[in-house]
């Protein structure tokens, strides 16, 4: 958890607090409130949103939120800041709670005392709303959607809600059930999610309604949200203790709870399905904190950070890559989990039609609809591959060209365009493809007599209906449920895009998918000679973000408005200057990357803005490209387990040393191979639990594995799969990170200075170094530059006083230096709080300014 972006200081990535804290599990139209109440019809009656004031209904008039569901408004009690002193366990004790208890109270989450908590006066106040000093309701800066109201209507802002932190962290011996962090609801509150255009309330996302009317809500099959995105696993602290602590080894201030065992820790993996993003945040936000860690990466990738070394700030990097590198590997992984696929029968001869037929079966392994989440720009589709037996293409449907970024039906000399299968009964000589997905648009009532017109498709977050959406049902759905939570399957009229619902009145299901099925069966059609030796391949591929929607964005974004990162603390003026995304990432290089690659015209730009700005990082990696989540084929075989796995070092290419924090994994390629699914074990122990660490697709045969701790054993193993299933586990091989790396450089300073060198002082207090390395930046560094090496010489020293002088600075010149020791395990990073040592090379006083994280030692 400390290893992730969650821990970003600059803003710019997402604070603890935004989960954990509680979000506002209110329920729409629940019972026990006064139906007269703003927060029982939802958002009715709030002027600050599009909304006429009446419940939702969706686009044939049904009420799209039952009673019972979520609030849903994403917004309710995220904020960043919390008023109340008692942040951490130990300094306030307060639950939470959505109950009515009295007086003005909506419905909004607020603290309650515990049950037996007795107040300074000696009352037992269990249960009743948390107050301040002074009696009154604590207060949280933020400003939910919908206030509680008093009597005559104005906001009761001193009721508002109070959010403590992780209760069962607070209480361990609380019962599981009342932990709100715990259950699907607290997920919930952001995933059942309305656009409330027009009065029709959109259902954007239904994500929890779909867990909730399935088989995964409850009974033998019952499975929260967390199981899945945010599993629990053990991992071991070192190879001496098996209990799962912090997985900081300097431990976390503030003592407990963050240095008790936790043997049962869930792991913050979070991952969804959107792949891309990961890889465009990796391009646009690589950085954490240059004030804080002493380093991240600059303009133009130039490196000023101080790595993956997890040593380097106690449980923290000075740059997010790893970490977005590890939330990608984490989405594909939940990809290949959350879909199968398998070829039912075929290819068989059809004796009456005299063409070939295929069946294929789609499964849904979610407890949500497949494909889930924000719904434009994303789909799934199947690429079925018919070959024959001199392996030539005999039919395809659903092939995918990177280079255009574009679905077509085939991969023909003449690509046949891209026609949506409008049912699971596909023939070639009108060939389609199965794509599951949603597709919006704005609809006319010409005559205005109720019955639509037309309608016009598009990606516009305005649109005011539902044309299309098969996406596929979870396991043991009730349809009669998901209707009136507006939870439906829609198809359309092909000439005028205007839809029907797919729904049999007379048995109350859906005629798409029956009750309680979580696959789809999709039957193919196509010629062939009736001879002919015939294998078949077919594959699920999923895409974030299509070509289509990024044009849209592109297009449609008008905005004037240039999106900033963190200010750099080497501009002259920081940190007044603003750091434009647009200069850091290089926006017009991207545009004319773009031109010479023949994807824009001499005349294509693209704006300065959001919309420009995440154009050109979709560009740079790899526009979207599908990713594999299953595959299935006939006449081949599993491939035999993967050989030769060994743990390999990884040499620093800048310093030629070992990088300790780092392993890289490797192994034989197996012939016949898809892919490698990689396991890791945190420990070497029999308490550390297997994980899956990486999907990893040939011909590669290997991963790097970064930000490690130091001082401690990893184990891994690896699967191969092909279109036949997965090959048994290789041999497990385990491997320590390195012990003996030498302690850093303490209490660098300045020592004296010429018009061409500048002197310098340490304390050398480790005992195995084999030597020093002294790195410089100029300050400001114009352009942009990182540390580079300006020594390195062999210890003389046991411990003591070390001195060292540059004699190749320039006269006037401002200077940052850090210093690393070093011997065959390794370096010993900077010291542990990140100093440095700034040195102005025209001044002979120096005044020392502490600063977030380290020390500056300024000559100026």
């Amino acid at each position: 958890m400390l290893h992730s972006i969650l821990l970003s200081t600059d803003d710019e990535g997402v604070p603890c607090e935004m989960c954990h804290r509680t979000m506002g599990g209110v329920e729409f139209q629940r019972g026990n409130l006064d139906s007269m109440d703003a927060v029982w019809n939802m958002m009715a009656g709030i002027d600050d949103w599009p909304h006429s004031g009446s419940p939702y209904v969706d686009q044939v008039g049904d009420p799209t939120i039952a009673q019972g569901n979520p609030y849903g408004d994403t917004t309710l009690q995220i904020a960043e800041g919390m008023t109340y002193i008692g942040r951490y366990p130990g300094t306030a004790d307060i639950y939470w709670s959505d109950l009515p208890q009295f007086g003005t109270y909506t419905g909004q989450t607020y603290g309650i005392y515990p049950p037996g908590w007795i107040d300074p006066f000696g009352n037992d106040v269990g249960g009743q709303p948390a107050t301040g000093p002074g009696g009154e309701y604590l207060i949280q800066l933020d400003i939910p959607i919908g206030p509680p109201l008093n009597p005559n209507g104005t906001p009761n802002y001193n009721a508002q809600s109070v959010s403590p932190e992780h209760s069962t962290v607070m209480y361990p011996n609380m019962p599981p059930a009342q932990g709100f962090i715990q259950t699907s609801e607290f997920c919930g509150t952001c995933h059942d999610l309305t656009v409330p255009i027009l009065n029709h309330g959109m259902p954007e996302q239904r994500t929890y309604t779909e867990w909730k009317f399935s088989a995964f809500s409850s009974g033998a099959d019952a499975k929260t949200c967390q199981e899945c995105h945010m599993p629990r696993l053990s991992h071991e602290y070192n190879d001496d203790v098996a209990g799962s602590y912090n997985a900081d080894p300097y431990g976390e201030p503030g003592g407990w709870p963050y240095s008790k065992p936790r043997t049962n820790t869930a792991v913050h993996k979070l991952a969804g399905a959107n792949r891309d993003l990961p890889m465009m945040m990796k391009e646009l936000y690589p950085e954490v904190d240059f004030e804080v860690v002493g380093g991240g990466e600059g303009a133009g990738g130039v490196w000023v950070g101080t790595g993956n070394d997890t040593r380097i700030f106690p449980g923290m990097l000075s740059n997010r890559n790893p970490m977005w590198d590890r939330n990608q590997r984490n989405t594909e992984i939940s990809l290949q989990d959350g879909a199968d696929v398998q070829i039912v029968s075929g290819p068989t001869w059809n004796a009456t039609t005299m063409k070939w037929e295929v069946q294929v079966k789609v499964i849904n392994n979610t407890g949500h609809r497949l494909p889930s989440g924000y719904p434009d720009g994303r789909r799934m589709w199947i690429n079925l591959l018919v070959k024959d037996e001199a392996d030539a293409i005999v039919y395809e449907s659903g092939y995918y060209d990177d280079a255009t970024a574009t679905l077509y039906t085939d991969r023909g000399s003449t690509h046949i365009p891209f026609t949506r299968a409008l049912d699971p009964f596909i023939d070639a000589a009108a060939n389609e493809v199965m794509v599951y997905e949603r597709v919006t648009g704005m609809c006319q009532d010409n005559n205005n007599d109720g019955d639509l017109d037309r309608c016009d498709p598009s990606l516009s977050v305005l649109n005011d209906h539902i044309l299309f959406d098969n996406r596929i049902p979870p396991y043991g759905f009730t349809y009669s449920d998901y209707r009136v939570s507006g939870v439906k399957f829609w198809n359309y009229d092909p000439a005028s895009f205007v839809p029907f619902e797919e729904y049999n009145t007379t048995t109350g299901q859906s005629t798409r998918y029956a009750d309680g099925r979580n696959y789809d069966l999709v039957t193919y059609s196509f010629s062939a000679p009736e001879t002919a030796v015939l294998s078949v391949q077919a594959e699920i591929l999923f895409q974030s973000h299509t070509r289509e929607f990024m044009e849209h964005l592109r297009a449609n974004d008008a905005s004037t408005v240039r999106p900033e990162g963190p200010r750099r603390v080497w501009s002259p003026n920081y940190p007044l200057d603003p750091n434009y995304l647009s200069d850091e990432f290089g926006l017009d290089e991207v545009v004319q990357q773009m031109k010479a690659d023949g994807w824009f015209e001499p005349g294509d730009t693209l704006n300065d803005n959001w919309g420009g700005i995440a154009y050109a990082a979709w560009y740079t990696t790899g526009k979207g490209a599908p990713y594999s989540m299953a595959v299935a084929g006939t006449n081949v075989v599993a491939p035999p387990s993967p050989t030769g796995l060994q743990i390999l070092l990884v040499t620093n290419p800048d310093t030629g040393l070992n990088e300790p924090y780092t392993q890289q994994i490797a192994w034989d390629a197996v012939a016949g191979a898809k892919g490698y699914l990689l396991w890791i074990k945190y420990g070497a122990g029999g308490t550390a639990s297997w994980d899956k660490l990486a999907v990893v697709t040939p011909p590669n045969t290997s991963l790097i594995n970064t930000a490690l701790n130091v001082n401690k054993s990893y184990c891994y193993k690896v699967q191969a799969y092909n279109g036949a299933g997965y090959s048994l586990d290789s041999e497990v091989v385990c491997a320590k990170t390195a012990w003996d790396l030498p302690l850093p450089a303490e209490n660098l300073q300045f020592v004296s200075s010429t018009p061409n060198s500048i002197a310098m002082s340490w304390y050398d207090g480790s005992d195995n170094e084999d030597g020093w390395i002294v790195f410089r930046q100029p300050v400001p560094p114009n352009p942009p530059d990182g540390f580079t090496e300006v020594g390195r010489f062999p210890s003389d020293t046991l411990f003591g006083g070390v001195n060292w002088t540059d004699t190749t600075v320039l006269p006037g010149l401002c200077y940052n230096y850090v210093v690393e020791a070093y011997n065959a395990s390794g370096t010993s990073g900077w010291n542990i709080n990140g100093s440095r040592a700034d040195v102005r090379r025209r001044s002979a006083r120096r005044a020392e300014q502490p600063e977030r994280g380290g020390q500056y030692r300024n000559l100026g």
